[in-house]
């Protein structure tokens, strides 16, 4: 029986491995650029040519106790800006997720009637705030000590109101996608789509565009999966199942 196929769409590298590199790339500018201050007083290096730039990376910093840093998604042709976000934390998932359902991790309330946005929500409205052009997240990279997690932007729904939500996705499906607690995959592709039998060697990103969801289907490489490339976690019966795991350019 031939295995299913799952793609993922990814837009700043056709490896997923080489993500932090490119998301570390912009360091060395951020000494070489001149200062703006925002209308709260904020110094703001601009060199990705976006006010607020920097208040917005200290504030992700303090939201998820994490090194952040921002690109620019230059495949875009249209006049919006699409940015890339990295996050390095000095410490593992297990740790994040318990400070995540404590209410203190990525400024999310521990109850969501708390308050209406969550600081990370925030951050991203405050950066619109200072901009005329629309900003939205087309990726995210979180890594931790011992795994990364790659969450991209699929059509009609946006990370930004998401985040939340998948985050403590990943916190209920823990102990089933680490099978049983005895292995942490060291990638966490959120989300990939199922290939049907009538797209064959047309699939593309775009047509994902229905069907996809945060909360379906989820890639994943495991250390002790010499033979097998990777594995896809399916949300809706908690298991691990065997399928092919393919990098779809979302252009």
């Amino acid at each position: 029986m031939e295995k299913p196929q799952f793609f993922y769409g990814f837009t700043t590298a056709p490896y997923a491995k080489f993500e932090l590199t490119l998301l570390n790339e912009l360091s060395w500018m951020q000494s070489n650029q001149n200062t703006n201050t925002n209308k709260e007083g904020n110094t703001s290096k601009d060199y990705l040519g976006i006010n607020g730039i920097e208040y917005f990376k200290k504030s992700l910093e303090k939201y998820f106790f994490a090194e952040a840093s921002v690109k620019l998604d230059t495949s875009k042709t249209d006049s919006k800006y699409h940015l890339i976000i990295g996050l390095n934390c000095n410490f593992g998932l297990t740790e994040s997720l318990f400070h995540l359902n404590s209410g203190n991790w990525g400024g999310f309330c521990k109850n969501s009637t708390d308050l209406e946005y969550s600081g990370f929500e925030l951050a991203v409205a405050d950066l619109q705030d200072e901009n005329q052009v629309e900003i939205i997240v087309e990726e995210i990279a979180i890594h931790f000590k011992d795994t990364s997690i790659f969450i991209t932007k699929i059509p009609n729904q946006d990370i930004t109101d998401q985040l939340c939500a998948i985050l403590s996705s990943v916190s209920e499906n823990f102990v089933h996608f680490t099978r049983g607690l005895t292995e942490m995959p060291y990638e966490i592709f959120i989300p990939v789509f199922e290939e049907t039998s009538e797209e064959n060697s047309t699939i593309s990103w775009a047509k994902a565009k229905i069907r996809t969801s945060y909360f379906s289907y989820w890639g994943m490489y495991f250390h002790s999966e010499v033979d097998q490339d990777s594995l896809v976690y399916d949300l809706k019966n908690k298991t691990i199942i065997d399928g092919d795991f393919f990098l779809l350019n979302k252009e």
